[in-house]
């Protein structure tokens, strides 16, 4: 212990540090299980489209969207679905829905978006379309 106090007297900056990644990991872990968004991985993603008719929601702009998106995946941009009610996906409430965006990060928002609006099986796929194009997944051009 003693020399635990000395390396805190010696380096408090660091020491800070330390602390702020290790709460930052604790708070990420609880926020990830009480989530009721899943991660699924690109492979998951195609089972849940082949076998549970999911819906992919591609909340990319629509210019990159026409460039190359997932086969029969619906696009409407994040902005539109923070704006309550989103009428436009209330006929998929019943199945799952996969929520993508370009690296993951923003479809993790959108996902929670449609938890909250009632979806009850809501993915995010990891690593987003980057991940996708990377693993040599097949998408399609408008």
């Amino acid at each position: 212990m003693k020399e635990y106090i000395e390396f805190f007297q010696a380096h408090p900056v660091l020491f800070f540090i330390w602390v702020g990644l290790a709460l930052g990991v604790v708070v990420s872990t609880i926020k990830a299980a009480r989530s009721k968004v899943t991660l699924v991985s690109q492979q998951e993603a195609v089972q849940l489209l082949n076998h549970s008719q999911a819906v992919m929601i591609d909340i990319r702009s629509t210019e990159v969207f026409h460039k190359g998106h997932i086969s029969d995946s619906v696009n409407i941009q994040l902005s539109e679905l923070q704006k309550p009610p989103v009428t436009r996906l209330n006929k998929f409430k019943g199945r799952p829905v996969i929520a993508v965006c370009e690296m993951g990060h923003q479809s993790e928002k959108a996902a929670q978006i449609l938890v909250e609006e009632g979806f009850e099986q809501v993915y995010n796929l990891q690593g987003g379309m980057s991940d996708w194009h990377a693993k040599n997944m097949p998408v399609v051009t408008r």
